[in-house]
This record gives structure tokens, C-alpha cells and sequence, in this order.
């Protein structure tokens, strides 16, 4: 057998030194890319605490929970704008005692004809000056870079709120009736009404799972759903609770 110089022979093992140091790399990049999830968009990514605040039998009650709300964009095939939104966190309940749960939802049901929106839009609108202003269909990436570098507090208006889900009987998921902020007295009583929806900008880690969960929420766990013969919506925990990013 021919002998391989030895000036070959380093070059060859040198080019595959080489070649496996680039092949870790690229493994432990894609590692890293799919453990950090939302963490690695910065630029499109924004974190903050939603307070809500309700009047209720002549007292302030307060609630709050931490969101973040993340934005992935891709590249069409057919060269149109396509964007992913990530959202963390999970809903806001206030427990109304004899009145049941009040639930301000991260994500409502579109199929109904309301002034509630979701989390993303909420955060986009809020957050970004850019988003106010008219355009068509989505809004451009630019409002959503715009909106991560937002510092502070705003006080939302009322066409920019979440869904609220009211269950009179909190240990009966199918009682769950859609209930818009302005009907809350008519609805789930006169001395009920909404003070405030808040969002300010933090750095806290957003909250996990709803626990210990309310009984309709471990109904709705185990794929119960609000009674189809009454106020039709749909209500999931897709809409109650979101990980689709790590902190």
C-alpha cells in the first residue's frame, strides 16, 4: 500500500477537525434556537403586566397577570409578508364570590361579533404608535419592531380590551356566557362594573399554568364545553393558558 505524505496526511485530518467543530456548532446552535424559543426575538417582543380592575359591591378589586407576546416572521414562498405569533401567560380571573368568575381571556372567539381582540393586538396597538394608524390586512413588521421598544404604562380604551367570560356557577364550565365590559351591570349585576385595563412593560417571568385551577377550568381540561344550546362561543384552555415561549 502506497504511503500517504505526511505534509497530505495532516492537511486530511486537519479538514476534518474542521469539519466536525463546524457540525457541533451547527447542533448546538439548533439546540439553543429550540430551548429559547421567545427569548431569541428581542426586536419583535414584548413583555408586560395586564391589570385589570373592577368595581364590585362598592369596593376595587384588583387583578393582574404577566404576558408576553412574541412575533416569528418567515419568508412565503410566493414572496408575501408571514409572521407567527407566540404567546405566554395565561388569563386574568377575578373570583366574584357569590357571583361567580369574571374571566378576561388571552385569546377571544372571533366567530363573535364583539369589540374584544386578542393579547398580540392588544400589545401591537398599545405599544406602537406606527399600529394606530390605517392600513390593510395585518400590520407591517415595522409596527412590530416599534412595539418592542416600548417602556412604561398606558391605560387602554375600550375598544382595545380582552374578551371577558363571565360563569355564574364556577363549578359548572357549560354556564360560561360571553359578557361585554359596558353590560356588566346588566349582566352579571348593578353593582358590578369595569375601572381599568392597564399594560406597563416589565422584565418579570410571565405567569405559568392556572393553579390551583377553578372547577370549569379542569372541566374544560378534560374537554368540556360551554352549553352549545345556549350562548354559542367557543372557550378552551388554548385560549386560558399559552407557552409558546420560555422566559
Amino acid at each position: 500500500m502506497a504511503r500517504v505524505p505526511d505534509d497530505l496526511r495532516d492537511g486530511y485530518l486537519t479538514a476534518l477537525r474542521l469539519r466536525a467543530f463546524v457540525t457541533i456548532v451547527a447542533i448546538g446552535t439548533l439546540a439553543f434556537l429550540g430551548t429559547t424559543g421567545c427569548a431569541l426575538l428581542p426586536r419583535h417582543a414584548a413583555r408586560f403586566r395586564m391589570a385589570i380592575a373592577l368595581n364590585v359591591m362598592g369596593k376595587v378589586i384588583n387583578e393582574s397577570s404577566i404576558i408576553q407576546v412574541a412575533f416569528r416572521f418567515n419568508k412565503s414562498p410566493f414572496g408575501t409578508p408571514d409572521f407567527q405569533s407566540l404567546i405566554c401567560g395565561r388569563a386574568i380571573i377575578f373570583d366574584l364570590g357569590a357571583r361567580g368568575h369574571l374571566v378576561a381571556t388571552l385569546q377571544p372567539d372571533y366567530t363573535i361579533r364583539g369589540t374584544s381582540v386578542g393579547v398580540e393586538e392588544i400589545a401591537l396597538r398599545a405599544f406602537s404608535t406606527l399600529s394606530k394608524r390605517p392600513y390593510h390586512g395585518y400590520a407591517p413588521e415595522s409596527a412590530r419592531r416599534e412595539m418592542s421598544k416600548f417602556r412604561g404604562r398606558v391605560e387602554l380604551p375600550s375598544n382595545l380590551l380582552p374578551q371577558f367570560v363571565w360563569l355564574p356557577q364556577p363549578d359548572n364550565v357549560a354556564s360560561a356566557v360571553n359578557v361585554e365590559p359596558d353590560a356588566f351591570g346588566t349582566t352579571i349585576g348593578s353593582d358590578v362594573s369595569l375601572r381599568s385595563v392597564s399594560l406597563e412593560t416589565t422584565s418579570l417571568p410571565t405567569n405559568g399554568r392556572i393553579e390551583p385551577a377553578p372547577v370549569w377550568l379542569d372541566q374544560m381540561r378534560h374537554g368540556l364545553q360551554p352549553d352549545r344550546h345556549g350562548p354559542v362561543f367557543r372557550l378552551s384552555p388554548f385560549n386560558l393558558e399559552r407557552r409558546d415561549c420560555r422566559d
